[in-house]
């Protein structure tokens, strides 16, 4: 099994705000995959994306540096 899908994402839009809660680890193999997940969100519909990464059992350089990225 990968680390790729060892990644979980759950997204809960509602009125406005999408809540996104990451599980697993966010680093330079998984970056990619939620980058790709997150980028399926309507925007027009998603004023607010509140991401919760009480779940993400690791966070490496690289799932620092994309997390700065979504400024």
């Amino acid at each position: 099994m990968t680390l790729a899908t060892q990644l979980n994402l759950s997204l809960e839009p509602d009125s406005g705000i999408t809540r996104a809660e990451v599980r697993g680890p966010l680093n330079r193999e998984t970056v990619p995959v939620l980058q790709q997940r997150l980028e399926g969100v309507d925007r027009n519909s998603c004023l607010t994306l509140a991401l919760d990464l009480g779940g993400a059992d690791y966070l490496d350089s690289d799932g620092v540096r994309w997390l700065q990225t979504l400024q």
